[in-house]
């Protein structure tokens, strides 16, 4: 009796997001023990799966498609699956075409709630890179991309297996973990800390960005301006931790002072554990304002004078707070840190946005499927 051949799947990720969204993935593939995977990373996805124990090669910056099919057909590849990158090399493209060519089927994994199309298209908006499948995130989702011009049968809603383990590190963060974070910041008890979750900020496509009206450090600004006069007018000591984003380095923070509060700019730590010790968490559109709002914390969402449509699904959904005007911020902000009925409400109100806790497992059954073993 001829002993069946494992499949080979091979994965490809370069940007934060995706690598996060996948790499749950992997990690439940790895120990099911029914494909082989043959991990790939580029960019920020090597620290990050280097920080999660997960084996993989990593991709040459001068990946080209020719040398994708090459890999591909190296591995003797059964399926291909990847998240999706918004950078200058972007190579899970051509790897979808790699596959598309050598009729190998793929499947890929969306990680946020904007750019569908970009995350396809060429430089010049074309959408040539579409793989078999796209697991999604939701039917809010689904309705978007099918207004997109996206085919409901590509379509396969899985959710986000970055979220499967929201809801747990919620309930099992003590407060003692939380006393432990803000003495690591220097806060005594009664000091307010809001953190500043940084993210590069990419409208449009890499080579054609847009302007959404607003800067990050723009917004920073505001944010330390507004935060000065609250600490002013309450007597209250305020620190502001400044989180950069994986494509960040700290140097770009600098220069960001504040005439009254204390500003840290800080890596350090596990940035889920940093905003749950958090008496506010603000940004613009980064996905861990998502998280934190899963996580129960009170999230300020500042993105002054908006020209684009509101792309941070709590927003538009109610659980985290948009503020689009620069002369809200100051009363919004003094708001959201100091009146406590309101503060209550958003907390029992995001209490009930609950993740689904199973993604993982449904993009592996989908694997699965696709390589033809269920």
């Amino acid at each position: 009796m001829t002993r069946r051949r494992i499949p080979t799947v091979v994965v490809v990720s370069g940007d934060p997001g995706g690598a996060n969204a996948v790499a749950p993935v992997i990690q439940k593939l790895i120990s099911d023990k029914k494909v082989r995977v043959s991990a790939f990373a580029y960019r920020e996805a090597k620290i990050l799966w280097k920080d999660r124990c997960i084996p993989f090669y990593p991709l040459p910056d001068n990946t080209t498609l020719d040398s994708a099919k090459i890999l591909l057909k190296n591995r003797e590849t059964d399926l291909f699956f990847s998240g999706t990158s918004y950078n200058d090399k972007e190579f899970e493209k051509q790897f979808i075409s790699a596959a598309k060519t050598l009729q190998i089927p793929s499947l890929v994994l969306l990680d946020y709630w904007s750019n569908y199309s970009i995350r396809f298209s060429d430089n010049d908006g074309n959408r040539i890179f579409i793989p078999d499948k796209i697991a999604i995130m939701d039917e809010f989702t689904l309705n978007e991309m099918i207004q997109e011009g996206f085919r409901p049968e590509q379509l396969i809603i899985t959710g986000q297996p970055a979220f499967d383990d929201l809801i747990l590190i919620r309930d099992s963060f003590s407060f003692e973990r939380k006393k432990e974070i803000r003495n690591s910041l220097g806060c005594h008890k009664d000091d307010l800390v809001v953190v500043f979750a940084s993210e590069p900020l990419f409208w449009g496509t890499p080579t054609k960005p847009e302007n959404p009206g607003y800067t990050r450090i723009g917004v920073l600004h505001s944010l330390v301006t507004a935060l000065d006069r609250i600490q002013e007018v309450t007597r209250r000591k305020i620190v502001l931790v400044i989180r950069p984003h994986p494509r960040e380095n700290s140097h770009e923070f600098l220069d960001i002072l504040g005439e009254r509060i204390q500003i840290i700019v800080s890596s350090t730590g596990r940035s889920r554990d940093v905003i749950q010790a958090a008496d506010l968490v603000c940004g613009m559109t980064t996905v861990l304002l998502m998280e934190a709002c899963y996580l129960g914390c009170i999230v300020a969402s500042l993105q002054p004078g908006l020209s684009q449509p509101d792309i941070l699904p709590s927003n538009r959904l109610g659980y985290s707070v948009p503020i689009y005007h620069e002369e809200d911020i100051i009363p919004v902000l003094q708001t959201l840190l100091l009146d406590e009925k309101k503060r209550n409400s958003i907390r029992n109100k995001c209490r009930s946005m609950i993740p689904e806790t199973q993604s993982a497992d449904r993009v592996v059954h989908q694997i699965y499927t696709m390589c033809g073993i269920l």
